[in-house]
């Protein structure tokens, strides 16, 4: 488990035991249809200047340690005139911010109140798993949609979101890393992103370098910056000595952190095949990053979606930077060569995706096409 001492980053409050939760909990594969029965993927409306923003912890709390970097990041908001609605707890030193009933009333209650345009948790954590089965998911497809914007263990949700009520959200972000404008050059500021209309188009370009250690919140609560001091690189699997190598795929995005949705495979809420079957013909783009896990289990994670059929539709797999701790020699290059260099879909990896920041913007649901040689990316999204 993660220890709360005295020093705090996001890896502090990953998913380290979201697999406790097995498939049987969520029962068969039977995938709600979208509230919309024209259009396979809703796009949320815009979030206007001086818009109503809702915060909930619905995995883990804010520790005490690292409160000032929330009062931080709250006064940012409000003093560039956007309304806050803050529902149920949010600081807490426990491993989540409140029981299970009142994690999913706060976060129901931010996803139907038709006067919020955007629901930003302060971070991931661990457990928000155990409040799936209490969402009433059938009042969310039938819901006005505001953003949601998260990840890491948002991640449990947010996958969820899309293929259940066919609802685009925004991983790449939170309420802590919200000050920090924009994450790198190249890179969209999360506001920017949901502000534009549906049916706008953007486009991000890799950064060329990264933070190679996690924020500690409780030592630096006003940064408006990352330390972007090491070279990045995103790399071809199979193709890493041909520098003149490219690969360019289009598709719907499907984003999130491999560690808490591997537990979702073969369930009704991580239903990938259903989905693919929705926006046919398009293709799916699949990018993963993992947190906690080491290079082995990033392997049988990869292997676990792989099973579900995660990638029967694929475009590319895209796979971002991590810190993971290797298990006797075995790289991230090898997990990913392991459980995917069978399939005929094109393979990135270290790529501005996860919890080594900085982080493109990834709204899932989008179409998008993305562009990768030379060490370098395009990602161009549009919101339909």
């Amino acid at each position: 488990m993660a220890n709360l001492g005295p020093s705090f980053t996001r890896r502090d409050l990953l998913v380290a035991t979201a697999a406790v939760a097995g498939t049987s909990v969520f029962g068969g594969l039977t995938l709600a249809s979208c509230s919309n029965p024209t259009s396979a993927v809703r796009f949320p409306a815009a979030l206007p200047s001086g818009g109503t923003i809702g915060i909930c912890a619905p995995s883990a709390g804010v520790p005490k340690a690292v409160a000032a970097r929330y009062e931080f990041a709250v006064n940012f908001l409000r003093q560039r005139g956007y309304r806050l609605i803050i529902a149920g707890p949010i600081v807490s030193d426990a491993i989540v911010s409140a029981p299970a009933p009142e994690r999913a009333a706060a976060l129901q209650s931010l996803l139907t109140n038709p006067e919020v345009d955007v629901v930003l948790p302060p971070w991931g954590g661990e457990l928000l798993i155990d409040i799936l089965p209490l969402l009433d998911w059938t009042a969310l497809r039938t819901a006005q949609p505001p953003w949601v914007v998260g990840y890491s263990d948002l991640s449990t949700f947010q996958v969820p979101y899309l293929l259940n009520t066919g609802t685009a959200s925004l991983d790449g972000s939170n309420l802590l890393e919200t000050p920090i404008n924009p994450p790198a050059p190249g890179l969209k500021w999360w506001p920017d992103v949901v502000s534009l209309p549906a049916g706008s188009n953007f486009q991000q370009t890799s950064a060329t370098a990264y933070q190679s250690s996690d924020v500690d919140w409780a030592k630096h609560p006003t940064a408006t910056t990352f330390e972007l001091k090491t070279p990045s690189r995103w790399k071809i699997l199979g193709h890493e000595g041909d520098p003149g190598y490219t690969v360019t795929a289009s598709g719907r995005i499907i984003a999130g952190t491999i560690d808490v949705l591997a537990p979702l495979a073969g369930s009704r809420f991580g239903d990938v095949r259903a989905f693919a079957r929705r926006v046919s013909p398009d293709k799916l783009i699949i990018a993963l990053d993992a947190a906690d896990f080491n290079t082995a289990q990033y392997a049988r994670a990869l292997w676990d979606l792989r099973g579900a059929g995660w990638f029967d539709s694929a475009s590319m797999i895209v796979l971002g930077r991590t810190g993971a701790e290797q298990v006797s020699g075995f790289t991230v290059r090898d997990a990913a060569n392991d459980a995917l260099a069978g399939l005929a879909v094109p393979v990135v990896y270290d790529a501005d995706i996860g919890h080594l920041p900085p982080q493109m913007a990834w709204v899932l649901g989008a179409t998008a096409t993305l562009a990768v040689g030379g060490g370098r990316a395009t990602l161009s999204q549009t919101l339909a």
